[in-house]
């Protein structure tokens, strides 16, 4: 709980100021960019968090370190970004920081992580 703080501490530093809303992806659509690949997964959430559980070949990069390390695809790649909290702060503001430095086509997940793993959809563990 107390990384979680503090990385959306380190969140509200980074991004605030970003007036854009965030487009937020249903847990459904994302799920159906899951099965046919044709998303990259962005975990948002701390290191902890992304090796206790995470969707699969999903790609962590921390909300609080996100300016400096966008993700290396082409900017009109199907990004979905995703964190813990239900109501998609964390992964809204690095859908938004994306989208402010030029990346074209990325959502934050509705109901964050927990939404993903309620619905029984996969998951993985570890490094």
């Amino acid at each position: 709980r107390d990384n979680a703080i503090q990385n959306e501490k380190l969140a509200q530093n980074l991004i605030d100021g970003f007036d854009k809303e965030a487009l937020r992806v249903t847990l459904e659509r994302a799920k159906t960019a899951y099965d046919t690949g044709e998303a990259l997964f962005v975990d948002v959430r701390s290191l902890g968090e992304f090796e206790s559980s995470r969707i699969p070949d999903s790609i962590l990069i921390p909300v609080g370190g996100i300016k400096g390390n966008e993700p290396n695809v082409p900017k009109d790649t199907l990004i979905f970004t995703y964190c813990t909290w239900p109501a998609e702060q964390l992964s809204a503001r690095a859908a938004e920081y994306l989208d402010s430095v030029g990346y074209t086509n990325v959502y934050a997940g509705i109901g964050g992580f927990a939404a993903w793993k309620n619905a029984g959809y996969p998951t993985t563990a570890g490094q």
